[in-house]
């Protein structure tokens, strides 16, 4: 149903006739393609929930580059925070991984969360995030990620309630910022099925630090890259540009779906 909602929706706003409706019904077209985002929001984190606590949820360990995870991130974010006026930068405590052996699908959706809900509850100031490589003699090396903000903080008793489903920091949160609390929660059992953990430092107005970690896999003979900007280079290096003239579609599509509406 949500495919209908937001598909219609947006081909009303893409009509040739859309400036000349009166204004209101423009606004009224707008305000069901909000909230139909808002709604694949929730429904979406409900269902990730609900497959994790099920065990369904897939976890993959695939050869991925942490370094273009975080890039993707910032790119995805960067709108969200220059129309907020916020910096929003990336910077390595220590080398890298070129690659390192996890899931980066899940990986990006728990740093998107993240920086999502920096973004969100940062008015003045700067969003940074901090990636280091640990290698505890004792465990698997870690790749940490700190989200790192300069907004509204929290006490220690909202910490506390911040990774219970559908729990914000308090009920002024919710009236003010939206949201479902259900982001946090999901992240953290996501970084635990990597392989690590999510914690959190704060102090009221004085902006918050959200940590993830993840297991890299083995890292022998895998090159470390120091800075973003040589991971950038790195990345320039190894795309190849591919021939448009080469690409071609040919032959018949078969749409099946269950609802006429899509």
């Amino acid at each position: 149903p949500m495919t209908a909602i937001l598909g219609f929706a947006e081909l009303l706003l893409g009509a040739n006739d859309i400036d000349q409706l009166p204004p209101e019904r423009v606004d009224a077209i707008r305000t069901i393609q909000r909230n139909g985002e808002y709604l694949l929001g929730l429904i979406n984190d409900i269902l990730d929930l609900s497959k994790i606590e099920a065990g369904k949820y897939d976890i993959e360990r695939v050869s991925c580059s942490p370094a273009q995870v975080l890039a993707d991130v910032l790119s995805l974010m960067r709108v969200r925070a220059e129309a907020k006026r916020l910096s929003l930068s990336i910077e390595y405590g220590t080398p890298i991984p070129e690659t390192i052996r996890s899931d980066p699908l899940r990986l990006r959706q728990v740093l998107v969360n993240l920086v999502g809900n920096a973004v969100k509850f940062t008015e003045m100031g700067s969003v940074r995030m901090v990636a280091r490589l640990l290698q505890p003699p004792d465990r698997p090396a870690l790749l940490q990620v700190e989200v790192i903000d300069t907004g509204i903080g929290m006490t220690e008793e909202q910490i506390a309630n911040l990774f219970r489903p559908f729990s914000q920091a308090d009920s002024s949160t919710t009236r003010k910022y939206g949201g479902t609390g259900l982001g946090l929660t999901i992240s953290k059992r996501l970084a635990e099925m990597l392989g690590g953990d999510i914690s959190v430092r704060s102090e009221p107005d004085k902006g918050s630090t959200f940590t993830v970690t993840i297991e890299t896999g083995k890292l022998e003979g895998i090159r470390l890259l120091r800075t973003p900007e040589e991971a950038a280079a790195n990345t320039l290096s190894v795309t190849k540009p591919q021939d448009s003239a080469a690409i071609r579609l040919d032959g018949r599509i078969l749409l099946a779906e269950d609802g006429p509406d899509n």
